[in-house]
């Protein structure tokens, strides 16, 4: 079995394969459907979306608009959440996307979150989607 990193990497290639037109109906290399078969089986059941709670109805078409938030943390936070993070072996990134997942999951009140990363791979992958599951007492 691949790990996570390779399987998010064999992801983000089959993503950006997947964009080009030639690539629609075409046959995949036995590596490519491993990939596949991998990421449905992780995505099986997953919410359909995020039942977050609202000041007014969604729309009945939803426009799958996406927006950014720059935002600069301050160095004292960054340097305490790159100490979390070597204490966990786990990166600042991973870190700050599992407070993220975290927060998310409190207010939608879902044990099951998945969240669209882009960039993740220096923009291998359009929008990743990282499942993650706040069931239990996650650490």
């Amino acid at each position: 079995m691949q790990s996570k990193t390779d399987a998010i990497r064999d992801y983000a290639k089959l993503s950006n394969r997947q964009m080009e037109p030639a690539a629609v109906g075409a046959s995949c290399h036995p590596d490519e459907t491993a990939a596949l078969d991998y990421w449905r089986q992780a995505l099986a059941g997953a919410p359909a979306c995020l039942e977050l709670p609202t000041n007014h109805p969604r729309p009945a078409i939803q426009s799958r608009r996406v927006a950014e938030l720059p935002l600069t943390l301050p160095r004292e936070l960054v340097a305490r959440l790159t100490g979390c993070g070597a204490m966990e072996t786990a990166d600042t990134l991973t870190i700050l996307l599992g407070g993220f997942a975290a927060l998310l999951g409190r207010y939608a009140n879902q044990e099951d979150v998945v969240v669209g990363v882009s960039r993740i791979l220096d923009g291998a992958a359009p929008i990743l989607p990282l499942r993650v599951d706040l069931s239990g007492e996650p650490s």
